[in-house]
Order: C-alpha cells, then structure tokens, then sequence
C-alpha cells in the first residue's frame, strides 16, 4: 500500500482540481485544513475512480467527484494507479519514478513535465497543447495533434532540461488548425543530453503561409549540446503551397559562436509527394558544431541538408560528418550557402544513394585520403589541392569555374564525378603519376587562365593518366595566341613529359576559327629533345562541328628548329569525325620533328584529312617525322593519308605495303588513300595513284610513285581488258606504261569483256583455271572445292612477292580465320563491329578479323575460353580442331535457322559419349558434310586444313544452307 500521508494529500489535490474545474473558481486551499477521504486504490489502470466503501453509503451511492470523467493516472512503480480529471493535475501529482498515462483527449493548452517521470498515452488519446518539458523526463507513446487553440504551436518544448527521451509519439496537425508556425519538438535555453527516437510526424497538408518544423533546436539563449534524432519518420502529404515550407529538423544555433554542439541525426527517414516536394526540407543547420548525419533516407524533397548563416552574424557550422544517406528524388542532397561551412568542415565517411541530387554552392571539392573512406570537403578547389598529399583523391561535389589556373604538383587522382570545370588544371614535375578521370571539362568565353587556352596543360610531370573525360570546346571558346585545346602537352625548358596516357575520353569540339584542338603535343621552347616522350593516344572519340580553316583538331604533334622533339606516340582506336563545316583541317596532324609514331585501328568517320605529314618553316625549319607505321584504321575522310614534305625517307613510313595483307588499311568509297608531296616538286618526292571504276567510283587501288616513275600496281580484272583515264568524264587517257607520273591524281577505269573462244570441238567437261598456283588439278586434294572457295570470294589466298598467289591447301585454319569464313559462306551480314559487344581480352581493332570475331561472337557461334581469372578470350592463333569445327558449323547452321537433316549419322571410331561436341559431329555426319577417313575414325584432336575447310564449307553450302 502507498503512504497514508501521501495517498491522502493526492486525493485533496485530484478533489481540489475536480471542483475547480467544475465550478470555474478560483480555489485557494485552507491552511492545515482536514484532509479529504483516502481515494481507493487498485493494481490496474483505469479511466474512472474506484468508489470509497465510505462515499458508496451516501444516500446517492456516488460521491460527486468521483462522477466526473478522468482523463490521466498515475502509476506508481509497484503499480498502484490514481486517475484525475486533467492531464495537468495527474502530472502535478506525480512524483519522480512514476508515470502518467493520458487515457482520454486532452486540449489543455499547456502542461507541465517538472519531474523524472514516464508520460504516455493509451485508448489513442490525444493531446491537443504544448507540454513543457523538464529534467529527465521520458515522453513515450503520446500522440500529439496540435488545433492552433489559444495561440499554441508547439507540441512538445525542453527548456533548459537534461536527460530527456522522446521516443515512439505520434505528431501532427489538425486538418484545419489555425496555426502560425509549427513546432513538433522545440529545444531551446540550454538543454542537454535530449534523444528523440522512434516518433512520427504526420502532415496530411503542406505548409501554408509559415514554416512546419518538425524538430526546432535553437541556441540563441544557451548552447544546446549532445542531441539525438534516429529513427524517426515524417510524411508530408497534402497539396502543395507557393509559401510554407514544411522542415524535419531545424539547428540554429543563433549566435556569434556555436549554439548548437554534438547534433547526432541518422536512421530518419522522410518524405513528400511530388505535389509537396517543393515545399519540403530535410535538415539545415545555421552555427552547429558537431553534426553527424548519416543512414538517413529522404525522397522527393527539394532539399535534404541545407547550411547558412544568419544575417548580421559570423557563425559557421563545421565538423560536419555525414554519408550512407539515401536522396532518391531529392532535388538537392547537400545544399551549403557560401561560407556557411569552411574548408574542412564537412567529411563525407561514406558514399551517399543519389538520384540527380547535387550538392549546391559552398561544397565544391573533397579530399579522401588514400589510407581512408572520409572524404574531407572543401569550399574552394584550390583549397582541397593544397591539404591533399601524395597519393589522395580529389573529388569534385559540384561544377565550378576556376578564377585562375589551377596548379597541381603532388601525385593525385582528380576524380570530378561527372561535374563540370571550367578553367585549365596545370601539372608541374612533383605531379607525375596523377590521374585526372571523369571530369566534364569546358573552355568558352567565360573560361579564365593566364596561360594557354587548354582544360589541362602538362608543363612537367610524367606517367599522368587522363581518362574518361569529356572536353567541350565551344564556338567562343576564350583563346590565347589562336589556340583552344583539351590537353596540351608543352614541356618547360629542359623539362621532360614521359609516358601520358589520354583513353577512353570524348571530345566535343565547336570551333569555328583558329586552332581548336583536343590533344596537342609541343616542344617548340624546349631545347631538351626529344621532351615528349611514350605517349599514348588511345579509345578517345572527338567529333568536331566546325573545325579550324586548315589545321588538325584531334591531334597535333609540333616542334621546330630541326629538332625531333616527340618520340614515341601510339594512336590507336579512336573514333574521330569532322562534321558540319569541319572539313578544311587534318584530324591527326604532324608538323615535324617527330619519330616512332604508331597510327593503328582508328577510324576517321569524316573530314578533309585523315592523317597528315608534314614540315613546317615558322622562322625555322622543323624536322620531318620518322619510323611512321599506319595499319589497320578505316579512312572515311576525303583524304586518307597526305604528306607535305613530311617524311625523312621512303622507308620511315609503313603505309603502302599493308595493302594485300591482314593490316590493310579500309577506305571509303569517296577517300583518296594516299597524297603525297603537296607543294613539293623536288626530286625524289612521291605521289599517290588512286585507281576507281569510271561506273560507280568505287575504288580499286592505290599506290604511291615516286615523281616521274610509271605505276606499278594496275588493278586488273580476270577476263577483261582495261582503259585508263585522268578525269571522272573518261576524256584523257593515260597509259600506264607510258606516262609518267608527276602529281597525285586519280586514274578511271573503263572495263570491256575479253570474248570467250568457243574450242572446237568443246571440251567436256569445260576446263576450270585455278587462280592459285598452289592448286593444281588432280593433285591438290579438294581442288573443286577450293576453287568454290574462290569463286564465292570466301577465299583470296596470299598474294605472295612475285606477283603470285597462293591458298596454301595443307596449312592449318586457325580460329581468326575461321571466323572469316563462316562470316563470308554466311553472306557477309551487316554488322557494325564499333557498336558490337567484345568479351575477349585477347582481341582488339587491331585483331585480324576484328569485325568476324565479334560478329561470331554475337551469333552465339563461339562463346571462347573461360580464363582462370574469369575472363574470356578467343585464342585468334589456335588451330581449329575438327570437333570444334563441328561444333561451329553446327550453331552456324541454328543461325541460319536451316533445316535439321534427314541423313543418318555414322558411327565413328573414336566419338563416343564424352567426346567433346559428340552431338555436333553426329550432326555434321547426318548433313553429309562429313564422312570421316577411311579407318573410320572422324579425327578428333587432329586440326583442319585449308584444304579439308574448302570442302567442309561447300557441302555446308550445298547441304545445310542452300
């Protein structure tokens, strides 16, 4: 049983109250008056008094007060309950340890938590004021809906209190309360040590005229400290408004230093409706010290975290930690007003989820150190460049515009993230082995250097990557001296830049005047040669719009004074087209001194020049290049290859002699291959012979002739006879065994039918040539189906050095070849090898057969070989073994969606059920294609000739796809 002394003291108070609220007096109790009856007592809660043996013997059986409604008890902690009309007196009445429970609606305006006690709510009670909260209180359960009653707006307010929980209450908003402002949670004067954990904040309506603040912390009077918000949820669902907004939380700490310190909010999750989302905010905070936000999940808001600083006032918020918060459809993840958080008062500890959420002003960059997952923010780029070291990665959280240029000279990885800078980055010596990736940089009018015109510029440093990048060059684009590029490589005196590697970048180029250039490479200062060494130009694509009226725009390579100042360039695999206006330039462009350039498997989509050589005399004479190799690229370009003087000798450019070969370069059907010697008519220079068919201008050769020497490499046609001419019009012939040639020009071709002698008598059979010496009737095995072959040009053979060419029957078919002639038997489909998937470490453009490999690939006819670390290659040099063979024709035929067939298969020596593609050789046994040697074995484990492929693939023809 509880005191005597105190249960009856309660009672007097519960009795007082009931009276006054009854009667509407004002009841001032008497001095050392008697006290009332004991109230009864029970172990459960209740909403109605328990009747006194001593009231229920009065005449009525009730005592007055015991008829009024209760609305709150008190529970002691052995469990003994007293109920009380207002929620104000059971809490009056309470003492420390105990707890008030709200059992019916209550619309007190206001009420007071003074003692270390429980307050909660059951049978979905409601309360409708403020309750002010004090020290070490536990609000747990309540629900809380304010109506705007006698000026209320705020639900729950801790002044100046310690060691308060507010966890699992529900709070909202009557649909139509007349409220000016809202405040779910008011924090304010000092108070310290405060979790608000597990609630709910419900607003079935947006915000009208004036701010809904979920939870408010404010400084101004005293430093709030050691706050807790996890967990918690607020919805927003009503229609929007063009005024109100409706906050989670709201830190301001309101004063020239920091009002607000240790803030910990993580695990919240809030959101809005698309109609609401511009009338919705996370978090801002104004003069927070201490902040950790992370976990949280916030979805269609216009801006989860906010920063600013009040008018009139210095404060800052900063030891900001935040990261693994969730912003799907957040317009704005991080939004920090300018100067409201320094250099290094924000870390990111882990990445956020985004969903086009972008930071605002003030955060720009970020540091993560390399032995770290923080990422330490900054206000400025510079700012973040200085305090990183050797090794760290420089993120940029926004797109910026550099006042000035920025240097680099540290070992850094520059990671933009997809944002755009604008300005020029500058790598000095100690930057070597940096890597600049997925920046979107951009050069126009507004762009602002003091050196020259280029996003990144190398003076010094060597090893830097630069990759996955795209560079903008507009039509305005700010130059110095004429010039605009993405990357300029120019050595400092004496310095020397090694090993830049540029891949995998795009270049948007617009330029409508001067030199505007993605990639140029210069030692014209420098005197210490070569100064540009090993670069690597590789898997970038550049379209130019409107390109510079004669020079390069993809790459130019310069140097001067006889020197060779560039030694060592591979380009190879880039995607490069001049459209619009852009075709008066050169896409790869060479000014001389330069040497062991490798121009391989690129293709040149458009434009005047694909690649030019050349020398140039600007108050000195520059070198020519030397050891050039151009192989395997595809020339869409108007011209392929020009020199202008540009080459030391015939022999240091490997160009010509590709043709024939599996390096062979491809034109198309407007390119001229090869110019030689513009503007030179010394002797010794060479020109190009382009060879086209007077009918459709489609082309039929190339080769280059030294001035005055007569062509060498006539194209000819098996069974026709052939007349030359200098113009499309077939007007002026021209001999190739008598004229000489003496400029670069273009020879027509006007074919006219041999007549066939008709033999009498006829042979019979009529006799078939073999267009390859090797293959000699009666003697070459398959000689019917070589010949096949080459009628349906799946074969051409080699042309060997005198002229002849050979098929060389009793070699063995490797994999790259195969791939070229099931590709030809199966019609040579269209198929565009640079949008097609490539799974093979081992195959690149530069592969022979690149295009018949992928498109192999893609019909599923060869999967390749599993490596051990899980990737695939295709082994291109492997000998085709005759069960993969079968193996191959079998899908082949499935591609082709031919008939099954109806033969029987034969039974082999050496297949049996764990033979490898056993099915398919029974298969190919059941087609007729093959019947195996005469032991009856089918061969397996031994390889394919060319020969053996010859018949295989004219019984595929004739059986299977026909």
């Amino acid at each position: 049983m509880p005191d005597k002394n105190h249960s009856m003291a309660r009672r007097s108070a519960a009795l007082l109250a009931t009276v006054c609220t009854l009667g509407s007096l004002a009841v001032t109790p008497i001095a050392n008056a008697a006290p009332e009856p004991e109230p009864s007592t029970t172990q459960q809660t209740t909403n109605q008094p328990q009747g006194n043996a001593d009231v229920n013997a009065n005449a009525d059986g009730a005592n007055e007060a015991d008829a009024v409604a209760n609305v709150a008890t008190v529970t002691s902690p052995d469990g003994q309950t007293t109920s009380y009309p207002t929620f104000s007196a059971a809490l009056a009445a309470s003492k420390a340890g105990e707890t008030v429970t709200l059992t019916a609606n209550s619309d007190e305006s206001t009420v007071r938590v003074d003692k270390k006690i429980t307050v909660t709510s059951v049978n979905g009670a409601v309360y409708s004021g403020t309750m002010t909260v004090h020290d070490g209180a536990t609000i747990k359960g309540m629900t809380f809906s304010l109506t705007g009653a006698a000026g209320s707006n705020t639900s729950v307010s801790v002044q100046g209190a310690g060691d308060v929980k507010i966890e699992g209450n529900a709070f909202g908003i009557a649909e139509n309360a007349a409220v000016t402002g809202y405040y779910g949670v008011y924090v304010q004067k000092g108070s310290a040590r405060v979790s608000i954990s597990n609630n709910t904040f419900n607003y079935p309506t947006a915000a009208k005229n004036h701010n809904r603040t979920a939870i408010y912390l404010t400084g101004q009077e005293n430093t709030v400290t050691d706050v807790t918000v996890a967990n918690n949820t607020m919805k927003v669902t009503g229609a929007a408004s063009n005024k109100g907004q409706t906050v989670f939380i709201d830190a301001s700490g309101g004063r020239n230093d920091y009002g607000i310190t240790n803030l910990t909010v993580t695990g919240n999750t809030v959101s809005a409706t698309a109609e609401t989302k511009s009338n919705a905010t996370g978090i801002y905070v104004q003069g927070v010290k201490g902040l950790t936000f992370t976990d949280n999940t916030f979805t269609n808001l216009s801006q989860a975290v906010g920063s600013g600083a009040m008018p009139g006032q210095n404060t800052t918020s900063t030891d900001i930690k935040v990261g693994g918060n969730d912003f799907t459809g957040t317009d704005t993840g991080y939004g920090f007003e300018k100067g409201s958080v320094p250099s290094g008062g924000l870390t990111i500890t882990k990445p956020d989820k985004v969903d086009a959420s972008r930071p605002s002003q003030g955060i720009v960059a970020g540091v993560k150190k390399s032995d770290s997952d923080a990422l330490v923010t900054y206000v400025s780029l510079a700012d973040a460049i200085k305090d990183a070291e050797d090794g760290d990665t420089v993120q940029l959280l926004s797109s910026i515009t550099l006042d000035s240029v920025m240097a680099i000279n540290k070992k850094i990885i520059l990671d933009g993230q997809g944002y755009a800078l604008n300005g020029q980055i500058r790598l000095a010596e100690k930057a070597s082995d940096s890597i600049i990736q997925n920046v979107k940089f951009v050069l126009n009018s507004t762009s602002k250097m003091n050196g020259w015109s280029a996003n990144i510029y190398i003076s010094a440093a060597s090893n830097v990557k630069i990759t996955n990048n795209t560079f903008m060059i507009t039509a305005d684009a700010f130059m110095i001296s004429g010039k605009a590029m993405g990357v300029y490589v120019f050595p400092n005196q004496n310095a020397k830049v090694d090993g830049t590697q540029i891949t995998n970048n795009t270049f948007d180029i617009d330029g409508t005047a001067g030199y505007h250039i993605a990639i140029h490479l210069s030692n014209e200062i420098n005197d210490a040669v070569p100064g540009i060494t090993n670069t690597v130009i590789s898997g970038n694509t550049m379209v130019a719009h409107k390109g510079a009226s004669s020079e390069g725009v993809f790459l130019v390579s310069y140097d001067k004074g006889g020197k060779v100042g560039v030694d060592g360039v591979t380009v190879s695999g880039n995607q490069l087209a001049a459209g619009g206006s852009a075709t008066g330039g050169a896409l790869i462009d060479f000014w001389g001194g330069a040497k062991n350039i490798d121009i391989i498997g690129n293709t040149f989509g458009s434009g005047n020049i694909g690649v030019y050589l050349r020398t140039q005399n600007w108050g000195s004479e520059s070198a020519p290049q030397e050891n050039v190799d151009i192989k395997n690229n595809t020339f869409n370009s108007a011209n392929g290859v020009v020199v202008k003087n540009g080459v030391k000798t015939d022999d240091d450019l490997k160009y010509t002699e590709y043709q024939g070969t599996e390096n062979a370069n491809k034109f198309g059907a407007n390119t001229r291959p090869y110019v030689g010697n513009v503007d030179n008519d010394t002797e010794g220079a060479t020109y190009g012979v382009t060879y086209r068919d007077a009918a459709d201008q489609s082309l039929l050769g190339w080769e280059e002739v030294v001035n005055g020497d007569k062509v060498q490499n006539v194209p000819t046609k098996l069974g026709y006879t052939v007349t030359w001419y200098k113009d499309a019009n077939v007007t002026t012939p021209f001999d190739p065994a008598e004229d000489a040639v003496t400029s670069n020009i273009t020879l027509y071709a006007v074919w006219a039918k041999i007549p066939t002698p008709v033999p009498s008598p006829s042979p019979d059979p009529a006799p078939t040539k073999s267009p390859f010496i090797d293959v000699i009737k009666d003697k070459t095995p398959h000689y019917e189906d070589i010949l096949w072959l080459a009628d349906q040009g799946i074969s051409t053979g080699w042309k060997e050095a005198d002229g002849t060419v050979t098929f060389r029957p009793a070699t063995e078919v490797n994999r790259q070849d195969m791939a070229a002639f099931l590709y030809r038997l199966a019609g040579s489909p269209r198929f565009d090898e640079t949008k097609a998937e490539n799974p093979f470490v081992d195959v690149t453009a530069e592969t022979p057969h690149y295009k018949e490999i992928l498109w192999l690939y893609s019909t599923g006819i060869t999967t390749g070989y599993r490596n051990a670390d899980g990737t695939l290659s295709f082994q291109g040099l492997t000998p085709v073994y005759r069960q993969d063979m079968a193996a191959f024709l079998h899908r082949l035929a499935e591609y082709g969606k031919a008939k099954d067939p109806s033969g029987k298969a034969q039974s082999f020596t050496d297949v049996n059920g764990a033979t490898p593609h056993a099915e398919d050789i029974a298969w190919l046994s059941r087609t007729g294609v093959t019947e195996g040697y005469p032991d009856g074995s089918f061969g397996v484990g031994g390889t394919v000739l060319r020969q053996d492929m010859a018949a295989f693939l004219h019984r595929m023809h004739d059986n299977v796809l026909k």
